[in-house]
């Protein structure tokens, strides 16, 4: 063990302690040992995986072989910069297929990667893949947002280097939560960009910070944007998957697939219904229990510009009617009746009897899987 470093010779005695592995299993870990670096930060996580795959079984005693061999491998580990110690990892293949890795792939090339990296001490490894025009684009008009020219300046393509070292997930994402709060300028327009968010109305900045109180700092001031909008035009959906899963009261097996085509026909349709007899900020309370028309009725009511109100269906008259007063809403969406657990229970006598003098639209139980309004 003389060409190991006393961090690694330490490690290796533990696990010979430990009585859980045989002599194949401790030269394996010395092979692995024998290619790191010597230092926590970077080979911890790797021994750990190393040994949770390669050693440690269920059946073996929690405190003295799985806690002490973890207080081993972590032995020195920066919690203070790092955060707590990793004791479950992805395999490296899983971790680069995450949004958190592929997100730090696209933005490997910006300037404001960099910093990040540099203020939390890591080598930035290049990648070919990465896009300076990413982010800068991102609080842009017609797409996710506008920062005006400091967040283009801020998030510019930094100067092409030699490539480096990898480093580990586990640093670049202490390093990428870091950049959130620190540089929220050139961070949340790369994740905008990134996620493709669209606004109707683009946001001035990312953060309007004040002097003194926290709580009064507004995120994206001056941005407006239909969520229904934003949702059911993604480009991030993936192709031919479906946007609702559904299956009827008492029947759970029998799953019924809504595509995203359908369902933003679906609410297209509610929303012109709307627009015949609501205005924009108009509330419009569904009343409805959960089926594909209930959630075509609340992405219709906000592609209408209307103020979506969600009603429980269980509420009664009075409480429906306490509801609907404190919103305001100038209609309800609403069905005859709920079919559940092979009952009829009436639901539109319940708006009935609450008394309210907003606009009822009541479609059939029947429907619910796919016509009343939204069909």
């Amino acid at each position: 063990m003389e060409s190991l470093s006393v961090y690694h010779q330490s490690v290796l005695h533990a696990l010979a302690d430990s009585g859980v592995c045989n002599a194949q299993q401790l030269d394996e870990a010395r092979a692995l040992l024998r290619g790191l670096s010597g230092s926590p930060a970077a080979d911890g996580p790797q021994i750990w995986r190393h040994l949770a795959t390669r050693v440690l079984l269920p059946s073996h005693d929690f405190a003295t072989v799985h806690q002490r061999l973890a207080a081993a491998v972590y032995d020195g580990w920066p919690a203070a910069a790092l955060g707590r110690p990793p004791l479950w990892l992805p395999e490296p293949a899983e971790a680069a297929a995450t949004n958190v890795a592929r997100f730090i792939e696209s933005v490997r090339g910006e300037a404001w990667w960099h910093g990040a990296c540099a203020r939390a001490g890591i080598a930035v490894a290049s990648s070919s893949s990465s896009s300076s025009s990413s982010s800068s684009s991102a609080l842009s008009p017609g797409s996710a947002s506008a920062a005006g020219a400091a967040a283009a300046v801020s998030t510019a393509a930094a100067p092409p280097g030699p490539p480096t070292a990898r480093p580990s997930l586990v640093a670049e994402w202490s390093a990428l939560q870091a950049a959130s709060w620190e540089d929220p300028e050139a961070f949340w327009p790369a994740v905008l960009g990134h996620l493709g968010v669209r606004f109707e109305r683009p946001p001035v900045m990312a953060l309007a910070r004040h002097p003194t109180d926290p709580d009064r700092c507004r995120w994206l001031p001056g941005a407006a944007l239909n969520a229904a909008a934003a949702a059911l035009e993604s480009a991030r959906a993936p192709p031919g998957s479906p946007a609702l899963l559904w299956a009827p009261d008492g029947r759970p097996t029998e799953v019924v697939a809504v595509g995203r085509a359908e369902l933003a026909a679906r609410a297209r349709r509610v929303a012109a219904c709307l627009r015949k007899r609501f205005k924009p900020g108009d509330a419009v309370a569904l009343y409805l229990p959960m089926s594909p028309d209930a959630v075509a009725a609340y992405l219709g009511a906000l592609l209408a510009g209307c103020v979506a109100v969600s009603v429980a269906d269980s509420f009664s008259a009075a409480e429906l009617r306490t509801r609907l007063d404190i919103a305001g809403a100038a209609g309800v969406i609403t069905q005859d009746k709920v079919l559940r657990g092979g009952k009829s229970l009436p639901l539109y006598d319940k708006v009935v009897q609450s008394g309210t003098a907003a606009v009822a639209l009541v479609l059939p139980a029947a429907g619910a899987a796919g016509g009343g309004v939204a069909g």
